[in-house]
């Protein structure tokens, strides 16, 4: 019998029996519906998890639970029960910093965060794969930061980065990765897309050459796959054309020297709640993406479809650390409410997060890898589409959750 015990300590900033403003509460065991969910072939039989999981429905202010039929475990490794309205399922993969030569040690960096576990990271990834792979996927998504800036510095990144990406290549699903704030520490744009496959759009995408793109994983749903960093000031290796106007953005917001190389200034200071996102490893949605992205959250909402974002950084400051959101995430959020799109998926934060919107909007933010202690060793998920419900299957430091889906809007005249 698989029974997951969820424990919400978040970033460690919170004692555990504490309802905060993530809306997770207090530690509770959950018992897997198996009849429902996907066996987690990995995960040992008790796991701790970060975050609050509910076979009842969802956490954070939006509460619309949905029932789900279980039946008792049987005997061997459990299966995914595939109901009638079941879509094939995607599977989504959190994966950050791999530093080939740290993997065998424990750093604490910053000094106030939790630890980051270098050594089991590639570990968890290759636990991610067989347990994918033995089950079967649709595809599979990485939420980006695959490599550490520290990689760039030591001249070790080719090696870091082939020893993720050959993991990945095991995979028969088609596989696909996200830009994040390491990437771009440690390459050029060019240097990603011939390093890292399936990082940009793909040659018969209507945004070839870009970072971001859309696709049908099965009928009624579409991905889109957004760049969190059309705008941001990373220069160590390609500065970017509106370089300067960036500075000046996040000048205007944060009065601490943001030009100052990384770890020499403390550019939180001063700032609290959502002031806080305006920091140098963060980044902001273009405005030739955004109109991208309301054309294809406007044509699915017509075709009936519904929508599932993939992106690095999170848009909702009660889905993370508001120091992790995206600069413009107002001006983005304005334009996925306008449609069908159900939930938002991304990374960046490590403790990860959850809520639900006022408009009904899921965001998760998966946890990282380097949470991974020797006792819940895994850092995967699974998604499951259903008609009415979007189902996360999580393994190791990665919570399981249900989503219940708002009605679908109708097409606008």
């Amino acid at each position: 019998k698989a029974t997951v015990s969820v424990l919400n300590w978040g970033r460690g900033r919170a004692p555990p029996y504490t309802t905060w403003r993530r809306g997770w509460g207090k530690a509770e065991p959950w018992r897997r519906p198996c009849a429902a969910l996907v066996s987690l072939q990995t995960c040992s039989t008790r796991t701790s998890t970060t975050g609050r999981a509910s076979a009842g429905g969802t956490t954070g202010s939006h509460r619309s639970p949905i029932r789900v039929t279980s039946k008792p475990p049987e005997a061997g490794p459990l299966r995914s029960h595939r109901p009638p309205a079941f879509c094939e399922p995607i599977y989504l993969h959190f994966y950050c910093a791999i530093d080939t030569n740290r993997l065998h040690q424990q750093t604490r960096y910053p000094p106030h965060q939790k630890h980051r576990r270098y050594r089991g990271a590639l570990d968890a990834l290759r636990r991610a794969v067989a347990a994918w792979a033995a089950e079967g996927c649709s595809f599979v998504m990485d939420l980006g930061d695959i490599i550490d800036q520290t990689n760039e510095a030591e001249g070790t990144v080719a090696q870091a980065v082939a020893a993720v990406v050959n993991e990945f290549e095991k995979l028969q699903a088609p596989h696909y990765h996200l830009v994040g704030n390491h990437e771009l520490y440690c390459f050029t744009r060019d240097e990603m897309k011939a390093a890292i496959p399936r990082i940009a759009a793909p040659g018969d995408a209507p945004s070839s050459g870009a970072f971001y793109h859309a696709f049908s994983p099965a009928p009624g749903w579409r991905v889109l796959v957004v760049d969190g960093y059309d705008r941001h000031v990373i220069a160590e290796r390609e500065p970017p054309a509106d370089l300067e106007a960036s500075y000046q953005l996040l000048e205007r917001h944060n009065s601490n020297d943001v030009r100052a190389p990384r770890g020499t200034v403390n550019w939180s200071a001063g700032l609290t709640g959502t002031d806080l996102r305006w920091m140098p490893f963060n980044g902001a949605v273009g405005d030739a993406q955004l109109a991208w992205l309301a054309g294809e959250v406007a044509d699915l909402t017509a075709r009936g479809e519904r929508g599932v974002v993939c992106c690095h950084l999170p848009v909702h400051p009660d889905a993370c650390d508001p120091a992790c959101l995206a600069w413009n995430y107002e001006a983005v959020l304005s334009v996925v409410h306008g449609g069908n799109v159900a939930a938002w998926f991304s990374g960046h934060d490590h403790g990860g997060g959850y809520h639900c919107d006022d408009a009904g909007l899921h965001h998760m933010t998966l946890p990282s890898p380097l949470h991974t202690t020797d006792a819940a060793p895994t850092a995967h998920g699974v998604v499951e589409l259903h008609a009415d419900a979007i189902r996360v299957v999580g393994s190791g430091v990665v919570p399981s959750r249900t989503f219940a889906l708002k009605p679908l809007k109708p097409p606008a005249d």
